[in-house]
């Protein structure tokens, strides 16, 4: 009898145990809807269930690659990167042909990307890490929501420094995110 009573209050204090951090979760998941949004967190769990579920020729990719073809999953991230490629220093004619080998990655992506893409997509991932050498950005939302983004101009440097910048494709891809939360609202 007593071995019942130490089991069922044993029992007991594990089932209010589990019942509190369930609940804490899931207080922590409403507190992050409540300050991020419904959409935002959604985005986010929708991102989170594509990345599980991506092909290996995908998660193979070199990183700014990759970034750059999961931009094309939102036409608000489609638009900056487009316009983005018409302000670097190249010819027209190599402009719209950047612009169509673009298009046509996102729209293959993911489940028709290939190894020959890999290429291309390092290429535009380099030629956006050497414009964001020479122009930083640096965006947020101001307290009434709007898009500020400030533009720095980079220095001469003094010989023999490295100076690092902050991988230019992240950073767009984190302004796309932005801008499509922001436009879903």
């Amino acid at each position: 009898m007593l071995v019942m009573c130490l089991t069922s209050s044993a029992s007991a204090a594990a089932s209010e145990n589990e019942t509190f951090v369930e609940d804490a979760a899931q207080l922590r998941l409403e507190e992050t809807k409540e300050r991020l949004g419904e959409d935002a967190v959604q985005e986010m769990e929708d991102y989170l269930e594509l990345q599980k579920n991506l092909p290996a020729v995908v998660r193979a990719m070199p990183g700014g690659g990759s970034a750059l073809a999961y931009a094309g999953t939102n036409n608000d991230s489609r638009v900056v990167y487009l316009n983005y490629i018409d302000g670097m220093d190249l010819s027209d004619e190599e402009k719209v042909e950047y612009k169509n080998k673009l298009i046509d990655v996102w729209d293959r992506y993911p489940d028709d990307i290939m190894v020959t893409d890999y290429a291309f997509m390092a290429k535009m991932a380099g030629l956006m890490e050497e414009e964001a050498k020479k122009v930083r950005d640096e965006a947020h939302f101001d307290e009434d929501g709007n898009l500020v983004i400030i533009v720095n101009e980079t220095t001469q440097e003094e010989p023999g420094t490295n100076k690092q910048t902050p991988g230019f494709t992240s950073i767009m891809l984190i302004i796309g995110l932005l801008l499509s939360a922001r436009s879903r609202k």
